[in-house]
């Protein structure tokens, strides 16, 4: 350790370190150690760890030195007995220093006595400040007489630039003054926090001559840096934050006390602003964008506060201090802020949901690091708060213009400067614009010191243009006019009491509103008298209002309104009607039984003496957006109701009750659709009812409520689909005559809603075939759908695209059929082939589904062509016929072509495998198809297992019959066949159908041998057929026309017909030789 010296006096560091060493100066001083500590004079050593500092070898050879505030070096050095030219600089405050002071005007002799002094303080004996202050000029400021104010103190004496607290150099006699605003040096006395401010004994605990007794629910800025003026010393000072624990502290006395050691016999005085400031928080500036969770936690990280600020950093302009303590109830909540008239366009007016990002760019959150006790913070709990928490500091004042005064005075960069005769409440809600902050601020306030401040002056260089001003503390100096209400008006206390008027004095401390008890719903009055009656008792209401002031003079002032609604309980009524009969009030209450009234709605309600006799209308709100949509719901109506509009109140008092929306079921579409439709009104609450069909999609919200004026309207949606509407709005007192009145919308007023909000369902489809009984393909499909409904396609039809088709509800249980195309010329055919089935099927058999042939009233039937026949397959059948290539030119494209098949059975089988459809036609090699004949026959599904056969005209008997005409066969008949008789075309089905139509020329005479087989064929049939118009055909043959060719060859087949006939008519496989071809040509050529 090296000695340690101080110069001149130093009784702190005497006391802490005994053995160091008293000189008068550095020259005085010899060391018996290499290096050895000066401590100079003035100097207060605040890290006596410094000397237990050892410089290494490099370094005790130079000059060590620390600093004795931020910036300045010196007060405490360690030297080298040897000297040093070279200084190690020390970057570390440990000391401070400190004048002595003196309670003078001016130095005196004080620099002549203290050899060692350079300076010394001289304060006004008037002040109250601390034992010491902690102020030096820096190293390098020229000498200055250094003049303060102390913050609160002494104000009348020193009202002008130069203060009562100077620091005199030690050439101080030709010094210049340098002039300071406030100096840190207020007396600080202790502050205790308390449960009861009022129990002044508590102070008691504590020496001083004055304590603070503070709310122990104030959250403070700890530095109070006032004391009471000399002239008001030793009293009871009382003080009101007027923004915390306004609740608790109603009255104009509030939570803090500052209590002298005499306070039994001390008077009280209350003071009209609080030198007591609340809390500052951290505060953190972020991009807006950013105002979420992670975010908030790397605030939270950096902060050392128990709350902080989140603000948006285009707010960085704002002057004013940040400023807000949330109450007890609001601490698990992030508080959330807007700055009147500043980024409206980012954080609108309207937009009050704190969820919303909109609602506001000031965000306060709990710190649950620093906060006690702990608690996590949920940054999805929100409130929105609608006071600014920027705040200025607040000045009363006789004159407006002391702007250099107030400018010291203020701790913030602005400042309100309010005349002290205007009644306020010190809520101020005005922030400037960035463009603005240099200017003054002019405001009025109206109603109050109009004498003063008349309302027609507005000119900035009259001094009555208003008695309020925010002013900028380093500004420009200019002033502006702002129309803008900055503040209200003061709020006086409310006494409830049912005390007589000769006793109100005794219930007061303060200038209140005297309440009966039964009206204590009432909590704020916003009225205040003007200057000049103030100590006026002004009463209103009939009497149950009355402003009392403290220093009443005994003058009393009545007045024809009421500042505030006193609630009257008027009677409720369901119908106008009903509370003309029955209220016993001149107004009463009017609430329709289908609304749900709001729980806030305020039944206290009172008219305007101007609308006396008008009904009034309230908005109501729709049950699903919970948006105002219409009047009505809720009226207050008069007895002596005047004729003429209402007045309507722009606000919500009601729910219309939500309508319910009935959604058809099948199950209860049994009964008529008009009974359904009663049924459902009569089970309904509300006034109107939604009424959807069933089986299809909607897409909508119900959130359609008709205003007042379409109430009794029936209001049917479009419908995207098959049908013209599937939902309705139909007000529940409709009587309905039929069924068909609501399927067709015959209503008396009806209301086409022209959005679509339904459309038809997707059924699922299934295609038939035709190896598996109908019947169990279509139990299949029902049992696999979820579905109600489901398509099916018939196997002989094709189905271009299955139309969207929503049954009506009368139609539920209903097959639906649709009509059926003829491919050839496309007409409509018949129904069926494309079918839609309930889920819950008919009692049907697989004949009765082949045919659409349902129970009885089971089947409704579509007016549209849904499916068409698939093409009938064409079969040309030849046999070794050379010219087969022409013959299928002249047929349609597509024909099938069976050739040199041994048998006609076999070859009609062929012909039957090779088809498609589940009938075709045959085409004979001989028969040349006339022109006008295009195959477009289609048989209906009765005759679907009949043989067709078209007349053909015979070139050589010149007869029309169906010898060699085209025939139409069942194609699964022939496959099953075994036999089929002499004749294969009659021979296969028991159902034989002849088209009395020419479809073709037989042409079998074109040689000698086809003609003869021709002839013996057919004339071996006519001879044995019972058929009556046989014999006239047989003869036919047995006479051809002269002209026909081959007619000698004809005529001969037909006799050797006629007579193989006659010879074995009873010998059946003799008969049916004449389908052995082979077997022909041998009779031909034996003949």
């Amino acid at each position: 350790m090296y000695n340690i010296y101080y110069i001149g006096n130093n009784p702190t560091l005497e006391d802490a370190i005994p053995f160091a060493q008293q000189v008068s100066s550095e020259q005085e001083i010899n060391s018996p150690t290499s290096m050895y500590w000066v401590v100079d004079n003035d100097v207060v050593v605040t890290n006596l760890d410094v000397f237990d500092f050892v410089p290494d070898r490099h370094t005790a050879k130079y000059n060590h030195e620390w600093r004795w505030n931020e910036k300045d070096y010196g007060g405490v050095r360690l030297l080298p007995k040897k000297g040093s030219n070279e200084t190690v600089w020390h970057p570390k405050t440990v000391c401070t220093k400190q004048f002595q002071i003196t309670l003078s005007k001016t130095p005196g002799n004080y620099f002549v006595d203290n050899p060692h002094a350079t300076h010394v303080w001289c304060v006004d004996p008037e002040y109250r400040l601390a034992d010491n202050i902690d102020w030096a000029p820096g190293n390098f400021e020229p000498d200055y007489i250094h003049s303060f104010h102390l913050r609160g103190q002494l104000e009348h004496k020193y009202p002008d630039t130069e203060g009562g607290v100077k620091l005199y150099p030690r050439e101080w006699d030709d010094t210049k003054i340098k002039y300071h605003d406030y100096l840190d040096a207020s007396i600080n006395y202790p502050v205790l926090f308390v449960d009861n401010v009022d129990d002044l004994a508590q102070r008691d605990e504590l020496g001083d001559d004055y304590v603070w007794l503070i709310d122990k629910e104030h959250k403070i800025d700890k530095n109070i840096d006032w004391a009471p003026n000399p002239f008001e010393y030793k009293m009871i000072h009382v003080f009101k934050m007027p923004h915390q624990l306004q609740d608790s502290y109603p009255m104009e006395s509030g939570g803090v006390r500052l209590v002298p050691d005499n306070w039994r016999d001390a008077q009280v005085k209350t003071h009209r602003t609080c030198p007591v400031r609340d809390i500052q928080y951290d505060v953190f500036y972020i991009n807006h964008i950013d105002f979420r969770p992670d975010t908030y936690l790397k605030c939270i990280e950096q902060s050392n506060t128990e709350w902080l600020w989140v603000i948006d950093e285009d707010f960085k302009y704002l002057d004013g201090n940040w400023t807000y303590v949330p109450a007890t109830w609001d601490q698990d909540y992030v508080h959330v802020f807007k700055i009147p008239g500043h980024l409206d366009y980012r954080y609108p007016k309207d937009a009050t949901n704190p969820a919303d990002i909109r609602c506001g760019g000031v965000r306060l959150l709990r710190n649950p690091r620093v906060s006690v006790p702990f608690k996590n913070i949920d940054f999805e709990q929100l409130t929105y708060k609608e006071e600014s928490p920027i705040r200025y500091d607040v000045f009363y004042t006789d004159d407006l213009m002391d702007y250099e005064r107030y400018n010291r005075k203020s701790k913030t960069n602005m400042y309100w400067l309010v005349d002290a005769e205007h009644q306020i409440n010190e809520d101020f809600n005005y922030v400037p614009q960035q463009h603005d902050l240099e200017y003054i601020h002019i405001f009025k306030f109206p109603n109050d010191l109009e004498h003063k401040y008349p309302r027609a002056v507005t000119n900035i260089s009259d001094n009555r243009a208003g008695g309020i001003k925010l002013v900028p503390v380093d500004g420009s100096g200019d002033a502006k006019y702002i129309e803008a209400l900055p503040v209200g008006g003061k709020e006086y206390p409310i006494v409830y009491t049912d005390e007589p008027t000769h006793r109100l004095l005794d219930l007061i401390t303060e200038d209140s509103w005297i309440v009966p008890t039964a009206f204590k719903d009432i909590t704020h009055i916003p009225w205040s008298p003007n200057a000049f009656e103030r100590r006026i008792k002004h009463v209103f209401a009939d009497g149950m209002l009355t402003w009392m002031p403290r220093d009443w003079n005994e003058e009393t002032k009545v007045h024809d309104f009421s500042p505030v609604r006193i609630a009257v309980e008027y009677e409720t009524f369901g119908s106008y009607q009903e509370g003309l009969d029955n209220s016993t009030f001149k107004w009463f209450w009017v609430v329709d039984y289908d609304v749900e009234v709001l729980p806030d709605f305020d039944f206290d309600f009172q008219p305007n003496v101007f609308d006396d006799g008008k009904a009034h209308v309230w908005q109501k709100l729709n049950p699903v957006t919970n948006k105002q949509y219409d009047y009505g719901g809720v009226s207050l109506r008069c007895k002596e109701e005047k004729k003429g509009r209402p007045k309507y109140i722009r606000e919500p008092a009601c729910t219309q009750k939500e309508f319910p929306v009935y959604k058809l079921q099948p199950n209860e579409l049994d009964e008529p659709l008009n009974d359904v439709y009663e049924r459902l009104a009569s089970q309904t609450a509300s006034s109107m009812m939604y009424i959807v069909d069933p089986y299809v999609d909607v897409d909508f919200d119900y959130s359609y409520y008709p205003t007042q004026y379409d109430a009794d309207v029936v209001h049917v949606w479009a419908h995207n689909g098959s049908k013209n509407t599937a939902v309705r709005l139909l007000p529940t007192n409709i009587y309905y005559n039929n069924e068909e009145q609501i399927l067709n919308n015959q209503f008396d007023r009806l209301k086409e809603m022209p959005t679509a909000i339904s459309s038809d369902k997707i059924w699922s489809v299934y295609h038939f075939n035709n190896t598996e009984p109908l019947l169990e393909q279509l139990q299949t499909y029902a049992k696999g759908v979820e579905a109600e409904w489901f398509w099916t396609v018939d196997s002989d039809v094709t189905v271009q695209d299955v139309p969207k088709y929503t049954p009506e509800p009368n139609n539920h249980a209903k097959v639906h059929a649709w009509q059926r195309a003829n491919p050839i010329t496309n007409t409509v055919h018949s129904y069926g082939g494309l079918r839609l089935w309930p889920k819950q099927l008919p009692k049907v058999t697989s004949d009765d589904i082949k045919l659409n042939s349902m129970p009885r009233g089971a089947t409704q039937y579509v007016k549209e062509i849904g499916s068409t026949y698939k093409e009938l397959s064409i079969v040309l059948i030849t046999y070794h016929d050379d010219n087969h290539k022409q013959l299928l030119e002249r047929l349609p494209k597509g024909t099938l072509h069976v050739k040199d098949v041994d048998g006609i059975f076999e070859a009609h089988q062929e012909a039957a495998r090779l088809a498609t459809t589940d009938m075709f036609y045959v085409v004979d090699a001989d028969a040349e198809v006339v022109k006008d004949f295009d195959f477009s026959y289609y048989p209906d599904v009765y005759d679907q297992e009949v043989v067709h056969v078209w007349h053909s005209s015979n070139p050589v008997t010149g007869e029309e019959y169906g010898y060699g005409g085209v025939k139409l066969f069942n194609r699964q008949q022939i496959l099953d066949a075994t036999t089929w008789g002499m004749d294969f075309t009659t021979g296969l089905s028991s159902r034989f159908k002849v088209i009395p139509t020419v479809a073709c020329v037989t042409r079998f005479n074109t040689d000698a041998y086809s003609t003869w087989r021709s002839a013996f064929r057919e004339c071996v049939k006519l001879a044995t057929s019972k058929d009556p118009d046989a014999t006239q055909r047989l003869g036919a043959w047995l006479h051809p026309v002269p002209d026909a060719h081959f007619r000698l060859e004809a005529k001969l087949g037909a006799e050797m017909g006629n007579d193989y006939a006659g010879k074995h008519q009873n010998d059946i496989n003799a008969l049916q030789r004449i389908n052995d071809y082979a077997w022909l040509r041998s009779i031909y050529d034996d003949r």
